[in-house]
């Protein structure tokens, strides 16, 4: 133990000097003599790095050939091994092969990371890599790389803790297996398709040397890269192989791996039952495998199948496990399940409870779709479409097919939610153009069986199956069909899903109203206008002549400048029930100069109410607090500034992703939203600061997307905006001058 404290001093003094450069600062940080450091520092210069054993093991020879027997052989138990030196006169303990194995890395594999082909690290593992970390502090030229690469080459198997080292040593330096290992260190920074191909040809020459064992490893970082590119076909076949490979191998943690993704990868071809047989196998596995890690699998594997009320449990018994601080992935992970699960005021209070996601971290985005449908399931629609804004905005290209997917969705949610039936099935329509080309087949059986094209009944996954229920209640109006699906959605944990499918049945809940029964859903569900079709539903379209529609038809009324001016601020600022604006921020934009502004807003309101058949109780002025708030009490406003926005944020995220067909479309659709100049004949402050505001947006969204179409050569859709006369004015004088050559 006292060895190993002096060789940890020992590297740490030296690397700091390394940095530092002063024998004397650092040997008395160190509390240490100058010639001390001194002569630790020639003997890490003089020494020759190589893999040191105890005197007490065998020979390097004998070492190799017991490891290879495993390489191998995967299935081979401990006694079959001996068995088999024995007649090769090799006499070994089952311990002292259990150690080779272990040092290899063959055996107890660390539960850190299961699909991992590293190993834990060993005190002679850990005191070689802080050497080479010491080497490639003081150097980094291609000789110093080299020398360090044939270092860890000779290593049995590759310390998990270290994976970042991996990453400095060029890919040529390295053996076969320290080529696996890096990869699987960069697998994240990767492209998966490189990924794929790198693990592929790995997996071959690992066959072609007989080492099976670390072949089956290659295979799991290429199955892994297949389930990330959404080819569960392939997928699945190359898991029967490797299967093949290590036929009836004990090894718990491989065997979880190779589970896991079997079950997750007919989970998206819709196979239910070889999912949920694959599910039982893994929860038997945690037995041996008691690690937050291995229970977060079975959690995940769980919501592969959509049944959230399982992975719920697992999650929590994985937070249980957690002797550190929490994983804030892990909290991510529970908390959309709450969300999914409808449990909002838990979901909301979890989150509350954990420290601040910093928006620069990779887990920001799935933070900010939890937030979106957390607002969508507390009726905040406004907030709702913010996060799903920031969240696509945020999201990279991995992750861009699962939030663009979401966002769609939750957006037609919203729209059918608001009575808008017809843009509801656009989106929808939309969605299964991305679902199609990503083979993302579980999320198109869903949109599908929205949409009436494909019936599910016969598919047990519990999503689809909820839509089939809800789909026969419908047809039925039965209240004990529309409770059978109820108790379903709470049984898998699916409240949340069920309350933003169930506007696409409105006559479900409708018609249990209609016989003053209680259809057992929150209250602010049934106030949406798709059931209370009286709630009056505004959309205003200020992006040129102003055009209004009420609850989706169009309505003719003669409104002044300020009318407009104040309806718009009104649709921009409160645009929904429950919002409120102070009192005196509209005194001072519309009667910054009068002597009884009140009296003023009390006549506009007045005047605009009858104009618009706006009952009177649906805005009031608040009189119990110091500070007066214009509050809506029930009135919804969309405008074609927030879907102006919508679209080019959603340009500008599938621009990040390469799908450059479908950016044209949305620049497109945005920008024929503009037919003049925004507020003409309001000079207003607020009106004339959102006029510039919008100016600006549409500057830079045109600015964008004119610079990409002549990068792409795309001249058709240049001449197009060109042509367009509300267009003209906004686009830059050297954008034009290109566009028109």
């Amino acid at each position: 133990m006292r060895r190993k404290e002096n060789t940890e001093i020992e590297t740490e003094a030296i690397s700091a000097y390394a940095e530092d450069g002063s024998l004397r600062r650092t040997a008395e940080r160190f509390n240490i003599s100058h010639v001390t450091l001194w002569r630790f520092v020639k003997r890490y210069n003089n020494l020759k790095y190589s893999y040191h054993k105890p005197w007490n093991r065998f020979g390097v020879d004998i070492e190799e050939r017991v490891m290879f027997l495993k390489e191998n052989r995967p299935w081979l138990t401990l006694r079959q091994t001996k068995e088999i030196l024995k007649k090769q006169n090799i006499k070994i303990s089952l311990k002292g092969i259990h150690s080779i194995w272990k040092r290899y890395g063959l055996i107890n594999h660390p539960l850190e990371n299961i699909f991992s082909p590293m190993a834990n690290s060993t005190p002679e593992s850990k005191e070689i890599i802080e050497k080479v970390k010491f080497i490639l502090l003081k150097n980094s030229d291609h000789k110093t790389l080299k020398n360090a690469a044939e270092i860890l080459n000779k290593l049995p198997a590759f310390p998990i803790e270290y994976s970042d080292i991996l990453k400095k040593i060029p890919e040529r330096y390295l053996s076969l297996r320290r080529r696996l290992d890096k990869l699987d260190a960069e697998f994240m920074e990767t492209f998966k398709v490189v990924v794929y191909q790198k693990a592929r040809r790995l997996r071959k020459m690992f066959e072609k040397s007989g080492f099976l064992y670390s072949s089956v490893w290659a295979g799991i970082i290429e199955l892994l890269a297949l389930h990330w590119l959404r080819m569960p076909k392939k997928e699945l076949q190359l898991n029967r192989l490797l299967r093949k490979r290590v036929k009836n191998i004990r090894e718990p943690a491989l065997n979880m791996a190779l589970t896991f993704l079997s079950g997750a990868a007919s989970a998206e071809l819709l196979d239910v039952e070889n999912a949920i047989v694959c599910a039982r196998k893994c929860r038997r596995l945690l037995t041996s495998l008691r690690h937050p890690n291995t229970y977060i699998m079975v959690g995940d594997l769980m919501t592969f199948i959509t049944d959230y009320g399982e992975a719920l449990k697992y999650y929590n018994k994985a937070l249980e496990l957690e002797k550190e601080d929490y994983d804030i992935d892990l909290c991510l992970r529970i908390a959309l399940v709450l969300v999914l699960g409808g449990e909002y005021k838990k979901a909301q209070n979890f989150l509350k409870n954990r420290s601040n996601i910093a928006s620069d971290s990779e887990d920001y985005t799935l933070y900010l779709l939890i937030k979106a449908l957390l607002n969508l399931g507390l009726g905040s629609l406004e907030k709702a479409v913010f996060y799903l804004k920031e969240c696509l905005e945020k999201s990279k290209k991995i992750q861009f097919r699962n939030y663009i997917y979401m966002a769609n969705f939750c957006l037609a949610v919203i729209e059918q939610a608001l009575g808008n039936e017809k843009r509801a099935q656009v989106l929808l329509q939309e969605s299964l153009v991305f679902l199609k080309k990503y083979h993302m087949m579980k999320h198109r059986a869903t949109i599908e069986s929205l949409l009436g094209k494909t019936d599910v009944g016969s598919i047990r996954l519990p999503v689809l199956y909820l839509i089939s229920l809800l789909r026969s209640a419908q047809t039925s109006l039965k209240i004990k069909d529309f409770n059978k699906a109820l108790n379903y959605a709470k049984k898998k944990g699916l409240m949340g899903f069920f309350e933003r499918v169930i506007v696409f049945f409105p006559e479900l809940i409708t018609g249990i109203l209609t016989k003053k029964q209680n259809p057992g859903v929150s209250k602010r569900l049934l106030r949406l206008p798709i059931f209370m079709r009286e709630i009056p539903v505004y959309q205003i379209k200020f992006l040129g002549k102003m055009i209004i529609y009420r609850n989706h038809k169009y309505f003719r009324v003669l409104l002044t400048p300020k009318e407009k001016a104040f309806l718009i601020h009104l649709a921009l600022r409160v645009g929904e029930p429950g919002k409120s604006i102070f009192v005196d921020q509209l005194y001072k934009n519309f009667w910054p100069k009068s002597k009884n502004p009140s009296s003023q807003l009390s006549h506009l309101l007045v005047r605009l109410k009858k104009r618009m058949h706006l009952p009177s109780h649906l805005f009031v002025v608040s009189h119990n607090q110091v500070n007066k708030l214009l509050i809506n009490k029930g009135v919804y406003f969309t405008t074609d500034y927030k879907d102006f926005e919508l679209n080019l944020v959603q340009a500008k995220a599938l621009m990040n992703s390469g799908e450059w067909c479908y950016v044209c479309k949305k620049y497109m659709s945005a920008f024929k939203l503009f037919r003049a100049r925004p507020f003409e004949h309001m000079y207003d402050p607020w009106s004339e600061q959102m006029r510039q505001a919008v100016i600006n947006r549409l500057e830079n969204g045109l600015q964008e997307f004119l610079e990409q179409c002549l990068i792409h050569k795309n001249r058709a859709d240049v001449k197009r905006i060109l042509n367009r006369k509300a267009l003209r004015d906004f686009i830059p004088a050297e954008i034009k001058a290109q566009g028109l050559r």
